[in-house]
């Protein structure tokens, strides 16, 4: 990493350089005092301090523009993204040791005899995290000439840039099928169920083997409907969905892309939401078509079996995730979401840049990451008459 020099003034600057590098090249002699303009040359940057004397050409002082964005991210990140709450919940721990359902099981007494304890059965899981950043350069003739709403647009686009990146980093940890150990902590973190040797726990009348996986793949060439019911059977059977004693419940979601979506409509079992968003009485018989998710917020297209269908233009083309969603960031979904144990570095952050002089030299940061912390809540499936294959 470059090591940083502090200086008060361009010309100490010039002699820190000189004394560590030598002489400055010829086509930098002249242009490095001007390149954010000065007051008197060779004089310094501007200072913070300068930027509440000018404004954009409707009338707003940069400094002004400058506190609005700062303030707004914290609204912002006060916001989980859909994709986060449905899918995960948040942690700030490397490893978790997480609880995974098992019904209890009662047995017949003897006159002396000492019953079974009841054991909860957990395993560890491991939570990665990454740092992330974008940055926004403005030079001072765009800003002499910019309004607000201009500027207030590389904002935007910053925003949505870390919005996709924590659904991007969803879609990752549910869909590509290999373990993995994260280089700068160590850290083993786990897929869903892929076969790697851990043996799931039993569930009713339902036992497995450490084969077992949650890459799957359509029956043949091209997904039909026994394949939605095969996947909502591998989620329940592991208590996911189930609402009984014992099970963890929560609502069956898939997400599919168009192409997926298209077919799904012409299923048999196929019930279209009336508005795609909430369910339809029928004229004159009192029945409900179609369904809505409690407090999901998701787009609901219709129902096949108990799937909520979503379409989603996330999702590759012939691929689809489903997941149990137990609510909005709630401890029983699929992945856990690491975020970082200092309070201060959590969400998106804007930082003034390396010259202290915020619109012209600012940057966005974020540290995002996690890992699988219920394998059996999800699933990832390929249409292909061949082996799942990672589609990210």
């Amino acid at each position: 990493m470059t090591e940083r020099i502090h200086v008060s003034s361009f010309d100490e600057a010039l002699t820190a350089w000189t004394a560590r590098y030598g002489a400055i090249p010829d086509r930098l002699i002249g242009a490095a005092p001007y390149l954010f303009g000065a007051d008197d040359a060779p004089g310094g940057y501007h200072q913070r301090s300068d930027v509440g004397e000018r404004s954009t050409v409707d009338g707003t002082p940069l400094e002004t523009l400058w506190d609005e964005f700062r303030a707004r991210l914290a609204v912002f990140n006060q916001q989980h993204s859909l994709w986060i709450g449905t899918f995960g919940s948040t942690t700030e721990k490397t490893t978790e040791r997480v609880a995974i359902p098992r019904r209890a099981k009662m047995e017949r007494a003897t006159e002396y005899g000492q019953p079974a304890l009841i054991r909860t059965e957990r395993v560890a899981r491991g939570f990665y995290l990454d740092h992330w950043d974008i940055g926004i350069g403005y030079t001072q003739e765009f800003l002499d000439d910019a309004t607000d709403s201009e500027i207030s647009a590389n904002r935007l686009l910053v925003e949505e840039a870390y919005m996709r990146r924590q659904r991007e980093n969803v879609l990752e940890l549910l869909m590509r099928e290999s373990n993995f150990t994260d280089s700068k902590e160590g850290i083993a973190v786990k897929r869903l169920y892929n076969g790697d040797g851990e043996v799931p726990p039993d569930y009713d009348t339902y036992t497995f083997a450490g084969s077992h996986t949650h890459y799957l793949t359509s029956a043949g060439a091209s997904l039909v409907e026994a394949d939605l019911t095969a996947a909502e059977l591998e989620l329940t059977h592991h208590g996911y969905g189930d609402n009984a004693v014992g099970g963890a419940g929560g609502e069956l979601l898939c997400f599919l892309p168009r192409d997926l979506m298209a077919k799904a409509r012409g299923f048999a079992s196929f019930i279209p939401a009336a508005t795609s968003q909430i369910a339809e009485i029928l004229p004159n018989s009192g029945i409900i078509v179609g369904q809505r998710p409690t407090g999901s917020g998701w787009r609901i297209e219709g129902t096949v079996g108990r799937f909520a269908l979503i379409e989603s233009t996330a999702i590759p083309a012939g691929y689809l995730v489903a997941t149990v969603s137990g609510g909005i960031l709630s401890p029983t979904n699929v992945l856990g979401i690491r975020q970082h144990s200092n309070a201060s570095a959590r969400g998106l952050r804007l930082n003034p840049g390396r010259n202290d002089y915020p619109l012209l030299d600012s940057f966005y940061d974020a540290y995002m990451g996690g890992g699988v912390k219920h394998r059996g809540a999800a699933l990832a499936m390929m249409e292909t008459a061949g082996a799942y294959a990672d589609p990210l």
